[in-house]
Protein backbone atom coordinates (compact mmCIF):
# COMPACT_ATOMS: atom_id res chain seq x y z
CA UNK A 1 0.00 0.00 0.00
CA UNK A 2 2.72 2.03 1.05
CA UNK A 3 4.41 1.53 -2.40
CA UNK A 4 1.29 2.27 -4.24
CA UNK A 5 0.67 5.48 -2.34
CA UNK A 6 4.48 6.76 -3.26
CA UNK A 7 4.11 6.24 -7.02
CA UNK A 8 1.15 8.05 -6.94
CA UNK A 9 3.07 10.74 -5.21
CA UNK A 10 5.96 10.75 -7.47
CA UNK A 11 3.41 10.58 -10.85
CA UNK A 12 1.48 13.75 -9.06
CA UNK A 13 5.02 15.71 -8.71
CA UNK A 14 6.40 14.53 -12.05
CA UNK A 15 3.25 16.15 -13.63
CA UNK A 16 3.30 19.84 -11.84
CA UNK A 17 7.64 19.68 -12.78
CA UNK A 18 6.47 19.09 -16.53
CA UNK A 19 3.71 21.89 -16.68
CA UNK A 20 6.20 24.18 -14.71
CA UNK A 21 8.79 23.98 -17.09
CA UNK A 22 6.03 24.27 -19.85
CA UNK A 23 4.41 27.43 -18.40
CA UNK A 24 6.85 29.97 -20.13
CA UNK A 25 7.05 28.71 -23.22
CA UNK A 26 3.11 28.72 -23.29
CA UNK A 27 3.65 32.80 -21.65
CA UNK A 28 6.21 33.68 -24.29
CA UNK A 29 3.51 32.51 -27.18
CA UNK A 30 1.02 34.49 -25.73
CA UNK A 31 2.81 37.91 -25.44
CA UNK A 32 4.08 36.96 -29.05
CA UNK A 33 0.81 36.96 -30.81
CA UNK A 34 -0.19 39.74 -28.30
CA UNK A 35 3.01 42.16 -29.31
CA UNK A 36 1.74 42.72 -32.88
CA UNK A 37 -1.94 43.84 -32.07
CA UNK A 38 0.10 46.19 -29.03
CA UNK A 39 1.98 47.63 -31.58
CA UNK A 40 -0.53 48.21 -34.37
CA UNK A 41 -2.31 49.80 -31.77
CA UNK A 42 0.53 52.06 -30.29
CA UNK A 43 0.69 53.40 -34.39
CA UNK A 44 -2.89 54.70 -33.93
CA UNK A 45 -2.78 55.86 -31.08
CA UNK A 46 -2.12 59.96 -31.28
CA UNK A 47 1.43 61.03 -29.83
CA UNK A 48 2.42 63.96 -27.20
CA UNK A 49 4.19 66.11 -29.46
CA UNK A 50 3.19 69.72 -29.17
CA UNK A 51 0.88 70.91 -32.05
CA UNK A 52 2.21 73.18 -35.16
CA UNK A 53 0.94 76.93 -34.62
CA UNK A 54 -0.04 78.09 -37.95
CA UNK A 55 -0.32 81.68 -36.44
CA UNK A 56 3.42 81.37 -35.57
CA UNK A 57 5.22 80.80 -38.80
CA UNK A 58 7.16 83.34 -40.39
CA UNK A 59 5.70 84.67 -43.08
CA UNK A 60 5.67 87.86 -44.94
CA UNK A 61 2.67 90.07 -45.51
CA UNK A 62 1.93 91.50 -48.82
CA UNK A 63 2.20 95.46 -48.27
CA UNK A 64 -1.35 97.74 -48.82
CA UNK A 65 -1.40 99.31 -52.26
CA UNK A 66 -2.14 102.86 -52.60
CA UNK A 67 -4.92 103.39 -55.05
CA UNK A 68 -4.06 105.91 -57.50
CA UNK A 69 -6.64 108.65 -58.65
CA UNK A 70 -7.41 106.82 -62.26
CA UNK A 71 -8.87 104.22 -60.33
CA UNK A 72 -10.15 105.13 -58.00
CA UNK A 73 -12.57 107.76 -60.18
CA UNK A 74 -13.24 104.19 -62.00
CA UNK A 75 -14.80 102.93 -59.23
CA UNK A 76 -16.38 105.75 -58.10
CA UNK A 77 -17.86 106.15 -61.35
CA UNK A 78 -19.02 102.76 -61.80
CA UNK A 79 -20.75 103.07 -57.89
CA UNK A 80 -22.73 106.25 -59.08
CA UNK A 81 -23.70 104.60 -62.33
CA UNK A 82 -25.66 101.85 -60.22
CA UNK A 83 -26.75 104.63 -57.55
CA UNK A 84 -27.74 107.79 -59.13
CA UNK A 85 -31.61 106.76 -59.55
CA UNK A 86 -31.81 105.97 -56.05
CA UNK A 87 -30.50 109.12 -55.30
CA UNK A 88 -33.16 111.09 -57.74
CA UNK A 89 -30.78 112.69 -59.73
CA UNK A 90 -33.30 114.04 -62.41
CA UNK A 91 -32.45 113.90 -66.37
CA UNK A 92 -31.45 117.38 -66.43
CA UNK A 93 -28.76 117.23 -64.37
CA UNK A 94 -25.55 115.62 -64.44
CA UNK A 95 -22.41 114.26 -62.10
CA UNK A 96 -19.26 115.32 -62.63
CA UNK A 97 -15.97 114.71 -61.65
CA UNK A 98 -14.10 117.47 -59.72
CA UNK A 99 -11.48 116.01 -57.85
CA UNK A 100 -9.53 112.98 -55.94
CA UNK A 101 -7.93 113.17 -52.51
CA UNK A 102 -5.66 110.94 -50.86
CA UNK A 103 -6.52 110.18 -46.90
CA UNK A 104 -4.74 107.59 -44.85
CA UNK A 105 -7.69 104.83 -45.32
CA UNK A 106 -7.51 105.32 -48.68
CA UNK A 107 -9.61 107.99 -51.61
CA UNK A 108 -11.99 110.31 -51.84
CA UNK A 109 -13.52 111.34 -55.40
CA UNK A 110 -15.85 114.80 -55.42
CA UNK A 111 -18.27 115.52 -57.94
CA UNK A 112 -20.21 118.45 -58.46
CA UNK A 113 -24.11 118.53 -59.97
CA UNK A 114 -24.59 120.48 -62.86
CA UNK A 115 -27.59 122.08 -65.37
CA UNK A 116 -25.93 122.06 -69.05
CA UNK A 117 -22.43 124.35 -68.01
CA UNK A 118 -23.53 125.91 -65.13
CA UNK A 119 -22.97 124.46 -61.31
CA UNK A 120 -25.47 123.77 -59.08
CA UNK A 121 -24.49 125.27 -55.76
CA UNK A 122 -24.21 123.36 -52.83
CA UNK A 123 -24.91 119.96 -54.34
CA UNK A 124 -22.08 117.58 -54.57
CA UNK A 125 -21.53 114.11 -53.87
CA UNK A 126 -18.38 112.85 -52.54
CA UNK A 127 -17.46 108.46 -52.40
CA UNK A 128 -14.88 107.43 -50.24
CA UNK A 129 -12.80 104.31 -51.12
CA UNK A 130 -10.71 101.94 -49.51
CA UNK A 131 -7.21 100.78 -51.21
CA UNK A 132 -9.21 97.53 -52.14
CA UNK A 133 -11.65 99.59 -54.72
CA UNK A 134 -14.41 99.05 -52.43
CA UNK A 135 -16.72 101.68 -51.35
CA UNK A 136 -16.31 102.61 -47.74
CA UNK A 137 -18.85 105.79 -47.42
CA UNK A 138 -20.75 108.13 -49.62
CA UNK A 139 -22.04 111.54 -49.18
CA UNK A 140 -24.76 113.18 -51.62
CA UNK A 141 -25.84 116.74 -51.31
CA UNK A 142 -28.60 116.88 -53.79
CA UNK A 143 -31.85 119.19 -53.94
CA UNK A 144 -34.51 117.49 -56.97
CA UNK A 145 -35.21 121.04 -58.46
CA UNK A 146 -36.40 121.52 -61.89
CA UNK A 147 -34.63 122.90 -64.83
CA UNK A 148 -34.27 127.05 -65.11
CA UNK A 149 -33.65 128.43 -67.89
CA UNK A 150 -29.92 129.61 -67.79
CA UNK A 151 -29.57 131.44 -71.20
CA UNK A 152 -31.10 134.90 -69.18
CA UNK A 153 -28.65 136.37 -66.87
CA UNK A 154 -29.31 139.78 -66.71
CA UNK A 155 -27.08 141.83 -64.70
CA UNK A 156 -23.21 140.85 -64.86
CA UNK A 157 -20.99 140.81 -61.55
CA UNK A 158 -19.90 144.67 -62.45
CA UNK A 159 -23.23 145.83 -62.95
CA UNK A 160 -24.56 143.84 -59.61
CA UNK A 161 -21.27 145.39 -57.62
CA UNK A 162 -22.00 148.77 -58.87
CA UNK A 163 -26.66 148.50 -57.19
CA UNK A 164 -24.35 147.69 -53.97
CA UNK A 165 -21.08 149.95 -54.40
CA UNK A 166 -22.36 151.86 -50.81
CA UNK A 167 -22.44 149.25 -48.89
CA UNK A 168 -19.59 146.42 -50.27
CA UNK A 169 -16.49 146.62 -52.35
CA UNK A 170 -15.11 143.78 -54.18
CA UNK A 171 -12.15 141.82 -52.08
CA UNK A 172 -8.78 142.22 -53.39
CA UNK A 173 -7.28 139.79 -55.85
CA UNK A 174 -11.06 138.42 -55.81
CA UNK A 175 -12.98 138.19 -59.06
CA UNK A 176 -16.90 137.10 -59.46
CA UNK A 177 -17.52 133.06 -59.95
CA UNK A 178 -18.52 132.11 -63.04
CA UNK A 179 -22.57 132.08 -63.23
CA UNK A 180 -24.04 129.29 -60.85
CA UNK A 181 -27.89 127.86 -60.36
CA UNK A 182 -28.51 128.50 -56.83
CA UNK A 183 -30.94 127.54 -54.81
CA UNK A 184 -32.52 130.08 -51.54
CA UNK A 185 -32.61 128.95 -48.47
CA UNK A 186 -36.05 127.92 -47.40
CA UNK A 187 -39.58 125.90 -48.15
CA UNK A 188 -40.12 125.62 -51.93
CA UNK A 189 -37.56 127.86 -52.85
CA UNK A 190 -37.02 127.78 -56.63
CA UNK A 191 -33.38 127.66 -58.10
CA UNK A 192 -32.25 130.93 -59.71
CA UNK A 193 -29.37 132.00 -61.60
CA UNK A 194 -26.48 133.52 -59.57
CA UNK A 195 -23.36 135.33 -58.76
CA UNK A 196 -20.98 133.95 -56.07
CA UNK A 197 -18.46 136.87 -54.92
CA UNK A 198 -15.69 137.39 -51.93
CA UNK A 199 -16.10 140.99 -50.75
CA UNK A 200 -15.61 143.29 -47.54
CA UNK A 201 -18.02 145.95 -46.20
CA UNK A 202 -17.20 149.08 -47.24
CA UNK A 203 -14.75 151.08 -44.69
CA UNK A 204 -14.68 147.74 -42.71
CA UNK A 205 -11.39 145.93 -41.51
CA UNK A 206 -13.79 142.82 -41.10
CA UNK A 207 -13.52 139.23 -42.03
CA UNK A 208 -13.78 139.13 -45.91
CA UNK A 209 -17.71 138.04 -47.40
CA UNK A 210 -18.47 135.64 -49.57
CA UNK A 211 -21.88 136.80 -51.01
CA UNK A 212 -24.06 135.63 -53.31
CA UNK A 213 -26.51 137.66 -55.75
CA UNK A 214 -28.98 136.87 -57.89
CA UNK A 215 -28.45 137.27 -61.87
CA UNK A 216 -31.93 139.05 -62.62
CA UNK A 217 -31.50 141.82 -60.03
CA UNK A 218 -28.37 142.04 -58.04
CA UNK A 219 -30.72 140.94 -54.77
CA UNK A 220 -28.28 139.82 -52.12
CA UNK A 221 -29.28 136.24 -51.60
CA UNK A 222 -26.91 134.77 -48.95
CA UNK A 223 -24.14 136.13 -47.05
CA UNK A 224 -21.43 134.15 -45.23
CA UNK A 225 -17.85 134.81 -43.67
CA UNK A 226 -15.66 133.62 -46.76
CA UNK A 227 -13.57 130.22 -45.85
CA UNK A 228 -9.67 130.70 -45.25
CA UNK A 229 -9.56 128.58 -49.16
CA UNK A 230 -11.50 131.43 -50.53
CA UNK A 231 -9.76 134.51 -48.63
CA UNK A 232 -6.64 133.26 -49.77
Amino acid sequence: MKRILLSFVGLMGGYYLFTAEQAPSEVEDVMESVAPRQAAIALQLPTSRSPVSIASASVAAEPAVALDDRDAKAAADDFISLKKEDWGIQPHHEIRYEAAFTTPLGKTIKYKIFQGELAMSGMDVEVRLGNDRTVKDVSVHYNPVAEIDTTQLGMNPDQILTTVSDRFEMEASQSASQPMVYVPHGIDSKPVLAYAMTVRRKGSEGEPIQAVFRASDGQILDLTVARPEIRN
